[in-house]
């Protein structure tokens, strides 16, 4: 299939076909859903200060549509950076029908708020404390949503296994994870406060989306101790059309109830992370494309040199042998702070129909497809 290069404000999307939207630079993460017919889901932030994919995307093609839910998956910053900025849009927040969080983050008392702190990808070694900035960040985001959940407790959306409600007649939604024990093990269990800070990713939701015959699975963070139990209820995991695949696509999150094969075609993306050991490593690549041909991600981590426009294909053969270049005048993107690296530019699109056959892609700039080989 052709793999179309485009731009988040030019995009083509029919209004009876699922157009699932996944950005990541490496410093936020985003699905956002056209759903068939009418409205949009949003699933976490994928901003940095004056890059806010998710509000440019929306503002140009919303129109007079309405975004079904907006949920924060959990609270790690690069899950929710982004999303004050949407729930306070002159306009677009007030477009928001329902806004979603596992209730118990949003809920602990003032003086219980946690000290977030960066995930860490070794578990030898502890979590690395976030600058205060960022620990406000995450304060000031459920701050606001349980102001919002205060003032106008009919768009509350307490995430946790069940429905998801989504007014469209055309998709079936669910929140696979966490159930209620899950929930009540991490918040009851004494050590709350430092497990919220380093372990949020056990909370993180999967999402599930049917589409006539096609099923499309939405993972966040979640690692491979939580995938275990989940696969006991979920017993047919591995039957999707697409999945965006957990945690960047590191060693500890690649749960074979999800990825061994399924005997069809599977679209799979996933972000990058461009902190710490900055995923996905090389060995968590080869571990994915052991069961697929092919993994699409939104751009490549810092720690590999890239150019843009990034190539539409790669073999991870060429990964590890030579830096990717295609275009050298552009110059090389090298550093998490090089400014010409936008979120905008990090992106794939797929558009199904509601057989479940993936029908387009588009990709931004920075994306590319790692192939086996």
């Amino acid at each position: 299939m052709n793999i179309e290069l485009g731009a988040l404000e030019d995009l083509h999307l029919s209004g009876d076909e699922l157009n699932l939207i996944i950005i990541g630079s490496g410093h936020g993460e985003a699905i956002i859903v056209d759903l068939p017919g009418s409205g949009w889901l949003v699933i976490d932030g994928a901003g940095r200060t004056g890059d806010y994919p998710v509000v440019e995307l929306l503002a140009k093609h919303l129109r007079d549509q309405r975004v079904e839910a907006l949920v924060l998956t959990h609270p790690h910053h690069d899950h929710f950076h982004g999303m004050l900025e949407l729930l306070d849009h002159e306009w677009l927040g007030a477009r928001i029908v329902k806004i979603g969080c596992v209730g118990n983050f949003v809920e602990r008392d003032e003086g219980e708020q946690h000290s977030f702190a960066l995930e860490t990808v070794d578990r030898r070694r502890p979590a690395v404390p976030i600058k205060r900035r960022a620990t406000a960040s995450a304060k000031a985001v459920l701050r606001r949503i349980r102001e919002i959940w205060t003032e106008e407790p009919e768009r509350r959306l307490d995430i946790r296994r069940g429905t998801l409600p989504l007014d469209n007649p055309n998709v079936l939604a669910r929140v696979l994870y966490p159930d209620d024990r899950s929930i009540e093990e991490f918040f009851h269990k004494p050590g709350c406060d430092r497990r919220i800070a380093e372990q949020a990713n056990l909370l993180s939701a999967v999402i599930e989306l049917r589409f006539g015959r096609g099923r499309y699975l939405l993972t966040s963070d979640l690692s491979d101790p939580k995938w275990a139990p989940l696969a006991e209820v979920e017993t047919d995991l591995q039957h999707h059309a697409a999945a965006k695949l957990p945690h960047h696509g590191s060693a500890n999150a690649q749960p074979i109830a999800l990825l061994r094969s399924a005997g069809g075609a599977r679209t799979w993306a996933l972000t990058p992370f461009n902190r710490g050991r900055k995923l996905p490593t090389l060995a968590g690549l080869a571990g994915l494309l052991q069961h697929e041909h092919a993994v699409y991600m939104t751009a490549f981590p810092v720690s590999w040199k890239q150019t843009r426009p990034a190539p539409d294909r790669v073999s991870l053969n060429q990964l590890k042998s030579e830096s990717v270049q295609l275009r050298e005048d552009l110059g090389p993107v090298e550093a998490a702070s090089r400014r010409d690296l936008a979120a905008r530019d990090c992106f794939w699109l797929f558009s199904f129909d509601a057989q479940g056959q993936l029908l387009r892609m588009t990709r931004g700039q920075a994306s590319t497809r790692i192939e086996r080989g």
